[in-house]
Parts: C-alpha cells; sequence; structure tokens
C-alpha cells in the first residue's frame, strides 16, 4: 500500500496497518514508520516512476484528480484506488474503520475510531453554546484567505459552540478584505500558524483593535493540528475549543 497524503498515512497508522505500508509522501510530523518505507513525493509533486517501482496493490489518495497521474498508475498497476477526504470530524473515525477494512485490521481500526468517536461527543456536550460564538479563521496575510463552510474547521469550531463568520462564500478558501472582516464583527479570530510563524496575526490585527475586539481575541494553533484531517485534528479540536471558551459571546 502507498499513501499520498500525511493524512492518509496517519489514518493506516491508526487503523493498524503500518505493515502494509511500502511508501508515503513526505510530510512534517508524520508518526514513526518502517525504515523500509519509500517516499514517492510531497504534498505538492507526485514522483510517478517511484510510485510505480514499488507495485502497490492499494493507493490511498487524498480526492479525486488532486494528484492526475493516479487515475493513469491505477490502470497502470491495476492498483486500486481508496480517496480519502473528511469533510467532517465524523469522516475520520469512519475512514479509519474502512481502512481497516481494507486491510484486515479491523480490531485494531475499530478501538482507535471509537475513541475517536467518544471524544467528539465530549466535544459536543462539553463546548454546546445557545449561542456560538463568532469566529474568523485567517489562513493567509496579505491576501488575506480564510475558508468556508465546505472546510472540516467549520465542522471543529461547531464542535466548539462557534461558527465561521465566512462559511457562506461560495469559494472554499476566499481572499477577503479588511474591511469584510471588520464589518462582519466576529468574536474571535483563528490563526494557524506555521513552525515559522507565520502568519503573525497578533501583530497584523493590533492597529485595527480599535474597531475590531476580536482583536484581543486571538487564538495561534499549529497548523499541523488544524489542517491535517487525520487523527490529530480531533486533538487540535480539543486545544481549540479549550482556548475558545475563554472568549465569551456578547
Amino acid at each position: 500500500m502507498v499513501t499520498l497524503a500525511p493524512h492518509a498515512t496517519e489514518l493506516v497508522v491508526a487503523a493498524g496497518g503500518q505493515q502494509a505500508l511500502v511508501g508515503s509522501v513526505a510530510g512534517p510530523n508524520l508518526p514513526p514508520l518502517a525504515p523500509g518505507v519509500t517516499r514517492v513525493g510531497d504534498a505538492r509533486r507526485l514522483h510517478p516512476e517511484a510510485l510505480i517501482a514499488l507495485q502497490p496493490d492499494l493507493i490511498i489518495a487524498w480526492l479525486p484528480s488532486a494528484m492526475l497521474p493516479v487515475e493513469h498508475i491505477m490502470q497502470t498497476l491495476g492498483a486500486s484506488v481508496f480517496y480519502s477526504h473528511p469533510k467532517r470530524l465524523a469522516d475520520i473515525p469512519a475512514q479509519i474503520d474502512s481502512i481497516g477494512r481494507l486491510l484486515g485490521t479491523s480490531a485494531i481500526a475499530s478501538q482507535a475510531a471509537n475513541n475517536l468517536r467518544e471524544r467528539l461527543r465530549n466535544l459536543q456536550f462539553t463546548y454546546h453554546r445557545s449561542r456560538p460564538l463568532r469566529v474568523f479563521v485567517q489562513v493567509g496575510q496579505d491576501p488575506l484567505y480564510t475558508l468556508n463552510g465546505e472546510h472540516i474547521i467549520s465542522d471543529v469550531l461547531q464542535r466548539c459552540g462557534a461558527a465561521n463568520v465566512f462559511a457562506g462564500l461560495p469559494v472554499p478558501a476566499p481572499v477577503v478584505s479588511i474591511e469584510a472582516v471588520l464589518q462582519a464583527q466576529p468574536d474571535a479570530i483563528v490563526a494557524a500558524q506555521a513552525k515559522n510563524g507565520f502568519p503573525d496575526a497578533q501583530t497584523y490585527w493590533a492597529r485595527y483593535a480599535a474597531a475590531l475586539p476580536a482583536a484581543r481575541a486571538i487564538v495561534s494553533m499549529d497548523e499541523d493540528l488544524l489542517y491535517r484531517p487525520g487523527p490529530r485534528l480531533v486533538s487540535g479540536a480539543e486545544q481549540l475549543c479549550a482556548a475558545l471558551a475563554t472568549h465569551n459571546t456578547p
């Protein structure tokens, strides 16, 4: 088996399938893998020759057409392809169960999946609000990117008793203006940061603090905990919910 996304590798490990893994893409903070696992690319580029050389029976890819050579490689190898694209938190344990069935590791997968489901139920129970906290999700800076309601982060916010102020935009990752954020008047800002500290949301919004009280309610999170839709996203959701719980709705 070969995985073509870091989150897919994490799903396989959670399902107890690491012994079947012969190839994966590179990515930060991956779980420990066997020394013989071959890197077949990274998040930006797939190396078809390396993938074909492994002769996998099963490929776990992220999104149909996300990596264009996959369909051709599947036909060339006669390999099966499982597309992993969790859109809601509940999809994560469901896909662990599915991978466990594919690999014959259902006992391990079921235990891991049920543990995640219990943690998700606890989030919903613990952080429910009668009036959701309104949150702006900052993804980029100059231009200012956010995410709409189709992204799994909006489901994370819902579990935290919060709502994405730009959930209704038609584009999955739209650029918004500072004026649009000021007009939306979110109660809090969530900014996922890379290891290099980008984006620096605290400094960025400090100049607008007088017009935007949320500039004093910024939650910074490790981007690997919020944007990788594997088991670690449940840990990220727990951290985010706990942080947002300190902010009150007006």
